[in-house]
C-alpha cells in the first residue's frame, strides 16, 4: 500500500447523490488490489477509507481523527458527531449522524467484499465492508490471544517439576498429625493406625479427638472415629525455584544469547486425605510469579482451572477468578539455591520455612528490599510479628516499625520491651501496647496485654484511649472488662460501646466525670439504662438545638435521602425521621439509646446507617423495637414489605450510593471477621452459648 501522504494526495471521489455520499474505486497498488472510497457532504471529505482486503487491513482518514483504524461507520459518526447532539427524554445524548448513500460505484464495493459472508438477505455496500470488518477484528483478536498463549506456555514450560522432597515435607512437617481411627466392637476397639499401617483390635478406652499413642507402635496419634468420613485437611504452600527465563525480544542479541537466569514463586493448595492407605496429597496450583534474578517484582500468571494440579493446570496473565497470593507455609528444601538469585540469602526467609511459620511469601519478597529491618525480626525469633505484618499488608506504617540498627530503633521500644517482644513471641498487637506503655510510661501487665491482644483491644482506637485516662491505667481497663464480661456476658466489643454511650450521657447530665462511681459503675448494663431513664425527661427541643450545632449536616442528609428511603403499602410504612426532634422522639418512645448520645448523629453526618439500622444500600442490620427487643411474629409478617422496600431502594441508587453501599459492606464485613476470629459468645440471655457473629449475621437482611 502508498504511504499516507501518497493516499491523500489521490483525487477525491464525488458521490454522484445529493447530501452525504460515498463513491469508491479499486486501484492496483503493488500488485494488490485497494479499495478505496471517499464519504463527501456537500463537497466537504468527511472521510477517506482505504482497505485491503488480501491482508485484512485498513486505515481511515477523518478531520478530527487523522489518521485512525475505526470501523468505516463509526469514522463517520464520530466526525459528525463532534459538537452535534439531540436528547432524549432520559437526558441521554444520541449524535446527529445518517449513513451515507452509495452512488452506482456500490457495486465496486459489494464486487470487491463478494467472499465475505453476510446474514442480510439483500447485503448492501456498507454492510458487506462492515462484515469485514468485524471479521478482520476477529481474526485478529484470535491471533493476539492464540500469540500470547503460545508466549506464555514458552515461559511456563520452563517452570522446573516439583522437587523429590516436596510431598516428603508435606507428609511430615506440615501434614505431621497422625490418627488412629476406631470403633467400637463388643468389649474391644477396632483401630487402624495412620503412623505405621498397623491394624487390630484390644480393650481400650478412647474419646474422639484425643491425644494418644498407637498401640503398636507408640508413636503420637489422635483419635478419630472409622464410622465417620472427615474432610481432608487443606493448607496453602508456597514453592520457589531457580529456573531459566527466555530472552525478552528488545535485547539485540536475542537470538544469540543464552537463557537469562531467574525464579519462579508458586503459590499452592495441598489437600491431605488420611485413612487405611496412609495420607494421601493433591496438589493443586493457583498462581505463579516469574523474576529475573536479582529481581524482586515479576509477571504473575494465574491458574485457569479451579483445581488445576502443577501437570495439568493452565496459566494466564489475567485473573477472572480472583486469586490472590495467600498466608502460606514456605517449602525450605531447595532455599539455599533459590534465594542467592533472588538476592534474599540474608533476609532470614529460610529459618522461617524452616520453623514452619506462615506468612505471605510474594509480599515478603515484593517489599523486602525496602524493608530490610525484617531481617532483625526474623532473627530475633519474632516469627508471630513477622507473620502480622506481611499478612497484614502493613510494613511499619500505622505501627511504626522502620529502618533501624537495631532492634529498640526498628520497633520504636526500649530494651526491656524488646525482650519481652521475645519471651512471648508477640505480634503487632503486643507491640502495639508495649508502645503505649512507653509513651504513658505505665507499666502494662503481660496477662493484660494477652487480654487485649485476645479480645481486639487496640490502643489506636479512640474510646479506648479516652477510657484509659478515666481510669487511669490499661492495667485497670483491663481488669474493669474482665468483671463487666461475667456480669452481663457480653462480647468486650459490645461492652466498650454501651460505656461509651454511658459517657456520653453521664457528660449530658453533667455528672462528675472525676468520681469513680460515676466512669466506674459496678454495672456498665445498669447504669447505662439509668441514665438513659433520666435523659427521658430533657427537653427534646434543647437536644435538638445542641445536635444541630455539632452536626450541622444530620438534618440535611436526612431530608436528601427521604425520597430514597420512604415507602408504603397498605399495611406497613419505612418513613425517614424529617427532623431531629423526630429521633428524639423515637427514642423515648422505644427505649433506645439512639436519642441520646452522640454516636448515631455523627452516623447520620457522614450518611450510614438507624430503628431500622440500615446500610446505604438498604441492607437491613439490625431490627429492633422497644428496649432493644425483636417479636418473631412481627418480623415474620413484614419482611415481605421489607424486601419490597429493599428493592425499590436499589432501583433509586446512584453511583454514590453504591459507593456508600460498598464501603459499609466491607466495614461490615470486617467488623464480622473480627468477632468470628475472636470466637466471642454471648455469655446471658436467651442466646447464651450462641456466636455473637451468627446472631448478628442471622438478623441480617441484604439488600438482593
Amino acid at each position: 500500500m502508498l504511504r499516507k501522504q501518497q493516499l491523500l494526495e489521490l483525487p477525491i471521489l464525488i458521490p454522484n447523490v445529493r447530501g452525504m455520499g460515498a463513491r469508491a474505486e479499486v486501484l492496483e497498488i503493488d500488485n494488490e488490489k485497494v479499495l478505496h472510497i471517499d464519504v463527501v457532504d456537500d463537497g466537504d471529505v468527511i472521510i477517506r477509507y482505504f482497505a485491503n482486503y488480501g491482508r485484512s487491513r485498513w486505515i481511515v482518514y477523518g478531520n478530527a481523527a487523522k489518521w485512525n483504524q475505526m470501523g468505516f461507520s463509526s469514522a463517520i459518526d464520530y466526525e459528525l458527531s463532534r459538537g452535534d447532539y439531540y436528547y432524549d427524554c432520559y437526558g441521554r445524548a444520541y449524535s446527529v449522524t445518517s449513513t451515507p448513500a452509495f452512488d452506482e460505484t456500490a457495486a465496486v464495493v459489494e464486487e470487491y467484499f463478494n467472499k465475505v459472508d453476510v446474514f442480510y438477505w439483500m447485503p448492501s455496500a456498507e454492510r458487506r465492508l462492515t462484515a469485514w470488518e468485524i471479521e478482520c477484528r476477529s481474526m485478529k483478536r484470535e491471533q493476539y490471544i492464540v500469540n500470547r498463549h503460545t508466549k506464555i506456555a514458552e515461559i511456563m514450560d520452563r517452570v522446573p517439576q516439583i522437587p523429590e522432597g516436596f510431598e516428603k515435607w508435606l507428609r511430615e512437617d506440615v501434614f505431621g498429625t497422625d490418627y488412629l481411627y476406631t470403633k467400637k466392637e463388643g468389649k474391644k476397639t477396632k483401630y487402624h493406625c495412620t503412623a505405621c499401617g498397623a491394624e487390630g483390635a484390644r480393650k481400650m478406652s478412647v474419646k474422639m479427638g484425643q491425644d494418644t499413642t498407637c498401640p503398636k507402635c507408640k508413636r503420637p496419634v489422635k483419635v478419630r472415629s472409622l464410622n465417620r468420613q472427615y474432610k481432608p485437611q487443606r493448607e496453602h504452600i508456597v514453592l520457589m525455584q531457580n529456573m531459566k527465563l527466555p530472552r525478552r525480544k528488545t535485547d539485540l542479541l536475542c537470538g544469540l544469547l543464552s537463557d537469562r537466569d531467574g525464579y519462579v514463586v508458586r503459590q499452592m493448595t495441598v489437600e491431605c486425605r488420611q485413612g487405611k492407605g496412609g495420607k494421601e496429597l493433591e496438589i493443586f496450583e493457583d498462581v505463579r510469579a516469574v523474576v529475573s534474578a536479582g529481581e524482586n517484582w515479576g509477571k504473575c500468571y494465574y491458574g485457569e482451572y479451579t483445581k488445576g494440579t502443577p501437570e495439568s493446570q493452565s496459566f494466564y496473565d489475567r485473573n477472572p477468578s480472583n486469586r490472590r497470593w495467600r498466608s502460606s507455609y514456605l517449602y525450605p528444601g531447595n532455599l539455599k539455591e533459590v534465594l542467592p538469585t533472588a538476592g534474599m540469602e540474608h533476609s532470614g526467609l529460610d529459618i522461617i520455612a524452616n520453623n514452619n511459620v506462615k506468612l505471605n511469601v510474594d509480599f515478603f519478597v515484593v517489599n523486602y528490599p525496602k524493608r530490610t529491618w525484617i531481617e532483625y525480626l526474623i532473627k530475633a525469633g519474632l516469627y508471630r510479628l513477622v507473620k502480622d505484618i506481611t499478612d497484614g499488608s502493613i510494613w511499619g506504617g500505622a505501627y511504626g516499625i522502620e529502618y533501624g540498627t537495631s532492634l529498640q530503633e526498628c520497633l520504636g521500644i526500649d530494651g526491656a520491651g524488646v525482650n519481652r517482644m521475645k519471651q512471648t513471641n508477640g505480634g503487632l498487637a503486643t507491640l502495639a501496647w508495649l508502645k503505649t506503655e512507653k509513651e504513658t510510661g505505665k507499666r502494662i501487665s503481660q496477662e493484660s496485654i494477652e487480654y487485649f491482644t485476645e479480645q481486639g483491644v487496640s490502643p489506636e482506637n479512640t474510646y479506648i484511649r479516652d477510657l484509659m485516662k478515666l481510669l487511669g491505667s490499661p492495667n485497670k481497663l483491663a481488669n474493669y472488662l474482665r468483671k463487666q464480661q461475667g456480669k452481663t456476658g457480653y462480647a468486650v466489643s459490645t461492652i466498650m460501646n454501651t460505656w461509651n454511650d454511658y459517657i456520653s450521657m453521664c457528660r449530658r447530665l453533667n455528672k462528675q466525670m472525676d468520681n469513680e462511681m460515676v466512669y466506674k459503675p459496678k454495672d456498665i448494663q445498669l447504669a447505662h439504662d439509668e441514665c438513659l431513664a433520666l435523659l427521658k425527661r430533657e427537653d427534646a427541643g434543647k437536644r435538638a438545638a445542641e445536635v444541630r450545632e455539632k452536626f450541622p449536616e444530620a438534618e440535611l442528609n436526612l431530608q436528601m435521602i427521604a425520597d430514597k428511603y420512604n415507602f408504603t403499602d397498605d399495611e406497613y410504612q419505612i418513613i425517614v425521621p424529617e427532623s431531629i426532634e423526630d429521633i428524639i422522639v423515637e427514642g423515648a418512645t422505644l427505649g433506645h439509646c439512639i436519642d441520646r448520645t452522640d454516636v448515631y448523629f455523627e452516623r447520620i453526618q457522614n450518611r450510614p446507617w438507624y430503628t431500622l439500622e440500615i446500610e446505604p444500600g438498604g441492607t437491613i442490620r439490625q431490627k429492633r423495637t422497644v428496649g432493644n427487643t425483636q417479636r418473631d411474629s412481627d418480623i415474620k409478617a413484614f419482611t415481605p414489605f421489607l424486601r419490597e422496600w429493599q428493592k425499590n431502594v436499589l432501583r433509586k441508587m446512584n453511583r454514590e450510593d453504591k459507593a456508600l453501599a460498598q464501603a459499609s459492606k466491607e466495614a461490615r464485613l470486617e467488623e464480622y471477621g473480627q468477632l468470628r476470629a475472636r470466637k466471642e459468645p454471648i455469655r446471658n440471655g436467651l442466646l447464651r452459648g450462641q456466636l455473637l457473629a451468627d446472631v448478628l449475621e442471622a438478623d441480617l437482611m441484604e439488600a438482593m
